[in-house]
């Protein structure tokens, strides 16, 4: 009775929170009006205006123009620093591996906001010093399309690292040795031998960021000042946002999003199955071959100090200086600070109260997300059944969908509900739209476990329960607390699957300072994301130096 729980349970549960809200995704495109609305009727007049006017077929071009770009420049620079720091003889790895893996701990919406103080076109603080010191009116305009492909690159350079470096990692030194001895040099070497090898990596690496960058909500909302380029997951806020609100039509853009995604993960699975066709892991013992960079060591140092002053010191000098400022300044020669403005936003009201609640959700979505994930590899892992492999592909859908897009779903399926405008329905869009992650790292781990360890257990008395207690569940403990980890930092620094569900009552951190900036109280901001940053290190210290998990160790 209880095995059978174990099914049904999870693929009930699922059904109700992913399932449902993708249905509803496509019923709210064909209706007029929200569900009980009283002159509601079908209609294919959203359709045809996201699917047939000019404006939404430009939008759906700068969308897969911004998500190709950005992909191609992330998975560029992040491939580069895999090699580096894998197959050469580069000082100073594990502090290098850290620096480009920093980001993951600044929200892209936090990130977009540093830059903003940065580099706005007239009030940037690079800009207003460049003017004092050199008299131009400004060397960069970061509210441009190169600025939001610079900035969303930064953000994403961390996942075209961990995607590509355990390919260049696990490459059998014999091929390049090979190679060495046949009088080939480190360029050809590379070209023809390790290039092959890591391309299947790196190629899936490109196609899965361009999916994800295709969705990125908070970076373009910040940082487009130019109305003329306006992404799909923008529209799609606007049109929930602005008076008077066209769910239908987000909900239509809702589907153009999704189709976009599953063509991306379409040529993202083909990239992963060609990788099957190297074999780079044998039974035979090797080390990686490193390789002497020598006259490179200088250029690529300059590569590292660069992107460390892009995506580490430059954003949090903008959001230090901004906190503790008593008014908004960017011309450092009148610089006065303060620590008034910093400790009124800490101490406030609507602070504490966002807090609350970011906490309550980062403790409780990554908890849910990894018990779900258990219970569904737990019937999953050891079956091939037409219903286990089911359940296993309703588990991943959500990757395919964009987090605007699915907070859209939601707000669509449960509106009428009493979970509309309450923290719960923040908590279950969180946990629907990211129990892909934990149930990846937790089906990982099931399959590794071999059934017969369990049933030694049982015939020597123990019952199913006390078996997996004592058995499986300590041998899937590290997958677990990475999945957890990894949930929890989605979790707090993400607006994009909420910012169409959130209400004045169910303020979190990252929806908080995205209506601040959108007030334009920028201190405000800058305080709440220095306040995500420190919650977001918390969580990473914590898994680093007590349950003993590395960033590398997430499965991303």
């Amino acid at each position: 009775m209880l095995a059978k729980a174990l099914f049904v349970i999870p693929f009930a549960v699922l059904v109700l929170f992913i399932v449902v809200p993708i249905v509803f995704i496509f019923f709210g495109s064909l209706r007029s009006d929200l569900p009980g609305a009283s002159d509601a009727r079908f209609t294919l007049d959203s359709v045809h205006t996201v699917f047939a006017t000019e404006a939404y077929l430009k939008s759906s071009l700068d969308t897969l123009l911004l998500s190709l770009l950005v992909s191609a420049i992330a998975v560029s620079v992040g491939s580069l620093f895999a090699w580096i720091l894998t197959r050469t003889d580069v000082s100073m790895k594990k502090f290098l591996e850290l620096l480009v893996l920093a980001p993951l701990f600044l929200s892209p919406l936090v990130n977009a906001l540093a830059w903003l103080t940065l580099a706005a076109p007239r009030s940037g603080v690079l800009n207003v010093t460049a003017k004092t010191l050199f008299g131009v009116s400004h060397i960069i305009n970061i509210t441009s399309l190169p600025g939001i492909i610079f900035v969303m690159s930064l953000s994403f350079v961390p996942y075209g690292y961990l995607f590509t470096s355990s390919a260049f990692r696990n490459i059998d030194a014999t091929f390049e040795e090979a190679a060495c001895l046949s009088g080939a040099g480190p360029l050809w070497t590379f070209l023809r031998i390790t290039w092959p090898v890591a391309r299947p990596a790196v190629l899936s690496a490109f196609f899965l960021v361009a999916v994800l960058s295709a969705g990125m909500f908070s970076i373009p909302a910040v940082l487009d000042a130019n109305l003329s380029f306006v992404p799909l997951a923008v529209r799609v806020e606007r049109a929930i946002d602005l008076s008077p609100a066209n769910y239908a039509v987000a909900a239509a853009i809702g589907i153009e999003m999704m189709l976009i995604a599953t063509i991306g993960l379409y040529f993202y699975l083909r990239s992963v199955r060609s990788a099957r066709r190297f074999v780079i892991v044998t039974g035979k013992l090797t080390r990686p071959r490193v390789v002497p960079l020598g006259n490179m060591k200088i250029p690529s140092a300059v590569l590292f100090f660069l992107y460390g002053m892009s995506s580490i010191v430059l954003p949090y000098f903008a959001l230090l200086l901004t906190s503790f400022t008593p008014y908004a300044i960017t011309d450092l020669s009148k610089l006065k600070l303060s620590t008034k403005s910093f400790m009124d936003v800490i101490t406030s009201t609507n602070t504490r109260f966002a807090l609350g609640n970011t906490m309550e959700i980062g403790l409780l979505a990554p908890t849910l997300c990894v018990l779900f994930a258990l219970m569904v590899s737990y019937g999953t892992s050891h079956s091939k059944s037409l219903y286990s492999r089911l359940t296993s592909y309703v588990a991943t859908v959500p990757v395919a969908i964009p987090g605007i897009v699915f907070g859209t779903g939601m707000l669509w399926a449960y509106i009428t509900t009493p979970l509309y405008a309450t923290i719960w329905i923040l908590l279950l869009a969180f946990v629907a739209h990211y129990l892909p992650y934990a149930y990846r790292l937790a089906s990982t781990a099931a399959m590794q476990i071999d059934g017969t360890l369990a049933e030694a257990a049982r015939v020597s008395g123990a019952t199913r329960a006390r078996a997996w207690l004592a058995v499986t569940f300590p041998l899937s403990r590290p997958a677990l607390l990475a999945a957890w980890i990894l949930v929890f930092v989605f979790v707090v620094r993400e607006v994009d699957v909420v910012i169409v569900l959130a209400s004045p009552g169910t303020q979190l951190l990252s929806i908080a300072t995205f209506d601040a900036e959108q007030y334009g109280v920028l201190q405000t901001a800058a305080v709440l994301g220095l306040l995500q940053t420190v919650i977001l290190l918390g969580g990473i210290v914590v898994a680093r130096y007590i349950f003993r998990t590395k960033l590398r160790d997430v499965g991303l």
